[in-house]
């Protein structure tokens, strides 16, 4: 089984070494959807391995090391370090018996490799060298620790023993050899290196004869590649153009382990998301990078065509269907800051209907047609004041809706057109996240749901007016994202549970919408295959029915990220 962890790249003004600077960190909040990422590929060759995950994470500036479970769902994660030793922790590697943690760690200015008991949670000092030693991998016998270090000027590979004995140097290299991991047989060392050409290639090397095999000629550098469970294929990620912002074009490749049946794993690094389904129910709007930036598609269900609709050199994000299907309202930053702006649904004739030098953002159409409701942003601070305003289709008339402080967000029409749902923040820097409804005039606040260190994102209700969809995650509770659904009389709390559907499940869901007929909710998220637990790079778009009381199977629009024929 394969873990591919979802990382980005932050550039560390503590080292600014390029090997270093390309560290692994988990992100937990999804602002990081709209910045560079880097895949980091983790293989898990014991059952162990396979049950746990183990990854850094950077919180308030302090780097920890986390362990949790690999199905993720509402399993906690289980912070294993504290801020001993202090400085920076690098690249956790987790025994094969899943007893022990090895891991990188600065004291001072120096790297080492330390080791760390899970049960007991003692940690010790491997090695001593003045040098840097990073990239610990474990042995698959528990007894040796390959890493790579810099003590003879470039990156070489060394093992080690765990009891920090017997350090002894496996490669010569003229150029830096490291991210070593080992075959499941322990035979074989596979790791990236820049010996011999520009970029890192992948190879592998006999533990005990030193004979070298190069398995790439890549033309972009290729990071952290790792042996499948068998030992007869090599995964790692690497470019496949020139960087193109915001995502980039970076993807998960396999090779087998004589070098031959080079694959993309990942058809390209486009991210969809913010679908919603036309009145009709026959196309669904969405936003999409696979332009080079941020556009609005469409897709035809019966014909399973994508169109794209906006050709703007800006971002354009949140699209939002007229009642007749005719027209789309959506966000622009066209103009210098977001505004709302409205066009036909063959992405002509766009009008701007906002016009302030605050950012408008997050427009949704009222039922009859005759309203758009946005947030305005108040302030240029992140943690500006938000609120909920509406205005006529043509953008006249604007007048503020909510006097509930501090950030509300997320407003969406009851299918009557006499209230609004919206997602309040009442404070700053509160914990607390509640959903309120109001009607069109201000009046009558209801408070429908409250959660501590919870998020919500958008909010949807059901064709009926009975209940309300959104997006929930919670660190605190150890919940990643789940699609939950409101009883807006009773404001009781379901949980939609999907299946593995097809040898894949959905993980990271982001901004679900009922379709404005029937029980079928659309959302993105991303693909996780059980099996090789590779998911996407690419968030995709998918269907499930809104029965919150059963266990539902996705429907995967396949056209929006990975044909099902491709996938791997």
């Amino acid at each position: 089984m394969m873990i591919i962890a979802k990382c980005h790249q932050q550039t560390s003004t503590r080292d600014a070494n390029r090997h270093l600077s390309a560290r692994i960190e988990v992100v937990t909040h999804f602002v990081i959807l709209l910045l560079p990422m880097y895949f980091g590929v983790f293989s898990a060759n014991a059952q162990k391995q396979q049950e746990q995950i183990v990854f850094v994470s950077e919180v308030a500036e302090l780097e920890q090391i986390h362990l949790r479970k690999a199905g993720g769902g509402r399993v906690k994660t289980n912070k294993l370090t504290l801020q001993e030793p202090e400085g920076s922790y690098f690249t956790p590697s987790l025994s094969f018996d899943g007893e022990q943690v090895a891991f990188a760690s600065r004291l001072g200015r120096n790297y080492d490799i330390y080791v760390m008991e899970l049960r007991s949670r003692k940690q010790r000092r491997v090695t001593f060298a003045q040098s840097r030693d990073l990239y610990p991998s474990w042995a698959p016998d528990g007894g040796r620790i390959a890493f790579a270090s810099d003590k003879d000027g470039v990156f070489n590979l060394y093992t080690i023993e765990k009891n920090g004995e017997n350090r002894t140097r496996l490669t010569n290299s003229s150029g830096d050899d490291i991210q070593p991991d080992w075959s499941p047989d322990g035979s074989k060392i596979v790791f990236a290196s820049d010996q011999a050409s520009a970029v890192h290639q992948v190879y592998w090397m006999h533990v005990r004869t030193g004979h070298q095999q190069q398995l790439t000629q890549r033309t972009f550098h290729i990071r952290y590649p790792r042996w499948s469970p068998d030992g007869t294929r090599v995964a790692f990620y690497s470019g496949v153009s020139a960087w193109v912002p915001p995502l980039g074009k970076r993807q998960i490749w396999q090779v087998s382990a004589d070098g031959t049946g080079l694959k993309s794993l990942i058809t390209d690094g486009d991210y969809n998301d913010a679908p919603v389904i036309s009145h009709d129910l026959k196309r669904i709007a969405f936003s999409s990078t696979r332009g080079g930036n941020t556009d609005i598609y469409t897709y035809d269900r019966d014909s399973m065509q994508i169109h794209r609709i906006t050709h703007d050199p800006s971002d354009d994000y949140q699209p939002s269907w007229s009642p007749d299907g005719k027209h789309l309202v959506f966000v622009s930053d066209r103009t210098g800051n977001p505004d709302i702006h409205k066009m036909n649904v063959d992405g002509g004739g766009i009008v701007r209907l906002t016009r302030s030098d605050a950012d408008e953002t997050m427009p949704a159409w009222s039922p009859r047609g005759n309203m758009i409701c946005f947030v305005r942003k108040v302030g240029d601070d992140v943690l500006g004041r938000q609120e909920i305003r509406v205005m006529d289709s043509n953008g006249n008339g604007q007048m503020r809706l909510d006097y509930i402080p501090h950030s509300n967000r997320f407003p969406a029409w009851s299918p009557q057109g006499d209230k609004i749902a919206f997602v309040n923040r009442p404070e700053r820097l509160s914990r607390v996240v509640r959903i309120y409804t109001v009607d069109i005039d201000g009046q009558n606040k209801r408070l429908l749901f409250e959660t501590l260190d919870g998020a919500i994102r958008k909010i949807s209700w059901s064709p009926n007016g009975r209940q309300i969809a959104f997006v929930y995650h919670s660190s605190r509770d150890g919940i990643l994202q789940e699609i939950r659904i409101l009883n807006v009389h009773t404001r009781k709390v379901n949980t939609i549970e999907l299946k593995v559907v097809d040898d894949f499940k959905v993980v990271e869901f982001q901004n679900a919408a009922w379709a404005p007929i029937g029980r079928t909710i659309v959302f993105s998220g991303m693909p996780l295959r059980p099996v090789s637990t590779v998911p996407s790079f690419r968030y995709g778009i998918f269907l499930t029915d809104a029965d919150g009381d059963k266990t539902q199977e996705p429907e995967p629009l396949w056209d929006t990220f990975i044909p099902k024929k491709q996938y791997p």
